[in-house]
């Protein structure tokens, strides 16, 4: 029975990350319109609910594509942004 759990769980997860990956790419493509190559292979990696809850974040902030990479390129565990060219009144450079 235990295994049943962790079976549906692990589902859940899978589901929960999905879906998570469709509301990044949504973002994205809002954002700068087509989704480089090099993101989505990055897109295609992502295994971690929370690095990818983490994504969603920076892809709505994101002054440029420049700073966008920089985070995805990244593997800050914290759900936060860390870069100065988030910074309130930044010019992104």
């Amino acid at each position: 029975m235990a295994d049943d759990h962790e079976a549906v769980a692990e589902e859940r997860r899978r589901q929960i990350l999905r879906e998570d990956l469709a509301d990044l790419r949504a973002v994205l493509m809002l954002r700068f319109g087509a989704i480089p190559d090099d993101i989505e292979a990055r897109l295609q990696t992502l295994q971690d609910i929370e690095h990818t809850n983490r994504l969603v974040l920076v892809a709505a902030n994101a002054p440029d594509l420049v700073a966008l990479r920089g985070e995805f390129a990244s593997d800050i565990p914290a759900f936060r942004i860390l870069s100065g060219s988030f910074e309130p009144g930044s010019t992104g450079h």
